[in-house]
């Protein structure tokens, strides 16, 4: 059995305005960055879709944390430091996942701006996982048969 995506699917979530990717994750969209930065996720994930089969996406998108997700998310924040803020701050970064808190690379010695990040990656990897798991959910058989 191949598997295939729906584009139906594929292109409703390429269409999703950024409050509803916001809505996602549950963080704020407030500011010109915060939206790119939103966008520029769905836009890296559904783009995968053209470098990975449909047979793979499990394996290579939803399982793999070291993968081509982690790459996407990694690479979400900004590289320069204004931009970053406009990320965090229009995502209300500084209140999302607790969790991150107790993160060993969130301690008294870590700088603010890698406390900026690795809450904006945080909220780009859940993003990614919501949107990885939605094109999961839509793939289907083509019909052939794997012989």
């Amino acid at each position: 059995m191949v598997m295939k995506y729906d584009a139906g699917t594929l292109a409703d979530i390429h269409g999703e305005p950024v409050w509803t990717l916001a809505s996602r994750v549950d963080c704020r969209v407030d500011t010109d960055a915060a939206q790119a930065f939103l966008a520029s996720v769905r836009d890296a994930i559904v783009g995968l879709t053209d470098e990975i089969s449909a047979d793979d996406w499990e394996r290579e998108v939803v399982e793999d944390y070291s993968g081509s997700r982690h790459e996407i998310a990694d690479n979400a924040p900004d590289v320069y430091t204004w931009t970053l803020w406009q990320e965090f701050i229009g995502t209300a970064a500084y209140t999302w996942d607790d969790d991150a808190r107790d993160l060993e690379c969130e301690n008294a010695g870590t700088s603010m701006e890698d406390r900026a990040r690795l809450r904006l990656y945080l909220i780009a990897d859940a993003l990614a996982v919501s949107i990885a798991n939605d094109i999961l959910e839509s793939l289907s058989d083509d019909g052939s048969n794997d012989v």
